[in-house]
């Protein structure tokens, strides 16, 4: 990790919204996405993603605060109460990231997070898309990611904070609470994890590592959970080996 975080070709890109700005995909938070195209022939050269995220609006375009037009999406994945509301009132993630009020037809509406189509995520967005076919990438590791990372494995030492603090001063936060013992660090690193990562499929992986699957999924979202997924299945052949496995 501290190889990534000391290559000069990448780094914080100091906009959220540039990390995720389909005409600005060379930017230096970038490490590894899938990439698309809206111009692709068949889906997988290009993504419907945005759709997915992009809440239904009575079928029109209607635009966002800073003018970014977009048509209504499928309403498929929606943002949860419970994250929406764990962001700290002036976190970057959400007041940029996570809009909850469109124009439409020259009025303002605001989503409600119980609504049917509530706040959603403007990662995955592109202005410019052709019917259902759009250019926006899915990242699979990108520099904040890397610290975080790090942060995790330094624990609470100069290093450590230093990582984690500088993910938060780009959303506008303090810093994290010095002098966390090494439980406290890690678990404020997995949640800022979740504030920094979400809607781009890390948040199962990170409850899983961390065995905060019960505590998250069952008792905030009251999902039934069981150990089954905390362990890979014992290979076929090694019981076929030993039948007392």
């Amino acid at each position: 990790a501290n190889n990534v975080l000391t290559n000069t070709s990448y780094g914080l890109d100091s906009s959220l919204k540039n990390i995720f700005d389909v005409t600005k995909k060379s930017g230096p938070e970038h490490i590894f996405d899938v990439a698309v195209d809206r111009t692709g022939l068949t889906e997988g050269n290009f993504s419907k993603l945005p759709l997915m995220f992009i809440p239904y609006i009575d079928g029109a375009t209607f635009t966002l605060d800073d003018g970014t037009a977009l048509k209504s999406g499928y309403n498929h994945f929606i943002t949860e109460p419970a994250l929406y509301n764990s962001f700290d009132a002036a976190d970057k993630r959400k007041t940029e990231m996570i809009p909850n009020k469109v124009t439409l037809n020259g009025a303002t509406r605001t989503l409600g997070i119980t609504d049917y189509s509530r706040p959603f995520s403007r990662k995955f967005i592109d202005p410019g898309q052709v019917g259902e076919q759009t250019s926006a990438n899915t990242p699979v590791l990108r520099y904040a990611d890397v610290l975080l990372l790090y942060a995790e494995a330094c624990g609470p030492t100069t290093e450590g904070y230093t990582a984690i603090n500088r993910v938060r001063t780009r959303a506008g936060l303090g810093n994290l609470t010095p002098g966390l013992s090494a439980s406290a660090f890690f678990d404020a690193v997995i949640q800022e994890r979740s504030w920094e990562l979400c809607f781009e499929g890390n948040r199962l992986f990170d409850l899983r590592r961390s065995h905060k699957m019960e505590s998250v999924l069952q008792q905030q979202y009251g999902k039934t959970i069981t150990g089954d997924p905390y362990y890979f299945p014992i290979p076929t052949r090694e019981v076929d080996l030993n039948a007392l496995l």
